[in-house]
Parts: C-alpha cells; structure tokens; sequence
C-alpha cells in the first residue's frame, strides 16, 4: 500500500511539474506578446513650432479658444496689469469683451474681434503672437518695422496684445502680455 501511494505521489509530480513549467513558459510568451503590441501602438510625433502654431490658429479660428485659456501679464504693468481669457470672453481692467474670430494680418499673425459687452460695436483687437513670431512696431521715424530688430517682447513666449494699431517701442514693452506661469 505504501508503495502504491508513492507511485501514486511520484505520478502526480511527473504530471504536475510540466504542466507549472507550461503555465510559466506561456506566461512569459504572453508578457512579451503585449509588450511587443503596445510598444508597437505609441508612435511619438515631434510638431514643429510651425506646426504647433498652424494647430493653435485652427482652433482659434473655430472658436476654441482653449490655446489662450488662462492669465496673461504684462512684465512692466506701467499700464496695462494683464488679460485674462475665459472661454470665449476676455477680461481687461474688470471689463469683459466677448470674442470672435477676426481673422490673419498680411503677416499672417492671427486676430481675434473682440466685442464689448455695453457695446455693440468692436473695440481693440486681441492679437497672438505664438513664440518666435515677431510683433510689428512702429519706429520714432514712423516707419513699420516687421523685422523684428525693434521688437521689445520677449520672443521665447507666447504673446497677447490688445490694441488697434502698430504700437512704438515704449508702448509695445507696456502691453504686450505674457502668459502667467502657475
């Protein structure tokens, strides 16, 4: 009888052992399977600064104004403390304007219409200028200069201006608006 359940015994870890031995083979064949697929499924894709401003100008242009979302400062606050946008509506000094898509400047620097909300009319144009796009100013002898040799801003950030002309110098530095970092 002993001898019977050690045969008995001797069997069930002949059987056993390969059958634990599969699990764990076929365990790590499907580890690797998936792993293979997933990392198959993450492509990365670098966007240029172009790219990423043509992306920003199509939202933009169909009212999603998501890429604006947020305070914006202005470095000096000689005259202007900031802007805030808040879905479609920008704030200026407690007054709130409601915006539209205005359109593209010759320079293709993108323009929002912005609309106050006692008025019927439009007031000041809110401009974006991505990083690394030049802000036009308008030099001492009157000249327009696209250049950007006179253009004050820093060009590393995102940029607002709120106005309705070509700004000098002087009065670019106290109004262009730079996103508040958090």
């Amino acid at each position: 009888m002993k001898i019977t359940v050690k045969i008995i015994l001797m069997l069930g870890l002949i059987v056993m052992i390969p059958s634990v031995l599969g699990v764990i083979v076929n365990n790590k064949q499907i580890q690797k399977a998936e792993k293979i697929s997933h990392d198959s499924l993450i492509h990365r894709v670098d966007y240029t600064d172009g790219e990423i401003r043509e992306l920003e100008y199509k939202q933009l242009e169909n009212g999603n104004y998501s890429a604006l979302q947020g305070v914006w400062k202005n470095d000096t606050k000689k005259t202007l403390a900031g802007l805030t946008v808040d879905g479609g509506i920008l704030l200026v000094k407690e007054k709130r304007y409601f915006l539209s898509f205005g359109g593209r400047t010759a320079e293709d620097t993108l323009y929002l219409k912005t609309q106050s909300e006692n008025s019927h009319r439009n007031t000041a144009q809110l401009y974006f200028y991505p990083k690394g796009v030049v802000i036009p100013v308008r030099t001492k002898t009157g000249e327009i200069d696209y250049s950007g040799s006179h253009d004050p801003s820093d060009q590393t950030r995102d940029r607002l201006l709120f106005s309705q002309t070509i700004l000098s110098e002087e009065e670019l530095k106290n109004n262009v608006c730079y996103r508040k970092e958090l």
